[in-house]
């Protein structure tokens, strides 16, 4: 990894860090405990906030999306910034996006060396850390049988 890239994973992570303890809010994009945001929105606007991407615009989207379509909208809009990677590729400042329902519908950016700690939006908790294979829904999340899928991309 070269200078350039280590600086830019650095902001991502201390951008990301800085959402911690933001409520949840669907389609919301406002840091800080009086604003909200998505497990979606949030992705976008650490990338944006750290200077990687310009203003990324989604279209409006039901908040239960994922229960009722098969289509993969969320990969779809990522592929637009970001490559898709192995897991023995992922680094911190990655992002994963869980399979939930029907389709890959949760996103977090990956905080420490995989499958570490991970930092999402959670309806009901806001913006929180989480152990990527020990918390909640996320607790079969690796390369075991019956782990709950994942796909994971870089913007690098």
């Amino acid at each position: 990894m070269d200078i350039k890239e280590q600086s830019q994973r650095d902001a991502v992570l201390k951008e990301a860090r800085e959402w911690l303890k933001t409520p949840y809010r669907h389609e919301g994009r406002i840091k800080g405990y009086r604003g909200g945001v998505d497990c979606g929105q949030i992705l976008a606007c650490i990338f944006e906030n750290a200077g990687m991407r310009p203003k990324i615009t989604t279209t409006s989207y039901p908040m239960q999306w994922a229960l009722h379509q098969h289509e993969e909208l969320y990969i779809k809009e990522l592929k637009k910034y970001a490559r898709e990677i192995t897991e023995d590729e992922v680094l911190p400042a990655d992002i994963v996006i869980y399979k939930v329902a029907h389709t890959f519908s949760h996103g977090a950016i990956v905080m420490e060396p995989w499958p570490g700690k991970i930092l999402h939006s959670v309806n009901g908790l806001g913006v929180i850390y989480s152990d990527a294979s020990r918390e909640g829904f996320l607790k079969q999340v690796t390369k075991r049988a019956g782990a709950i899928p994942c796909r994971f991309f870089s913007a690098w």
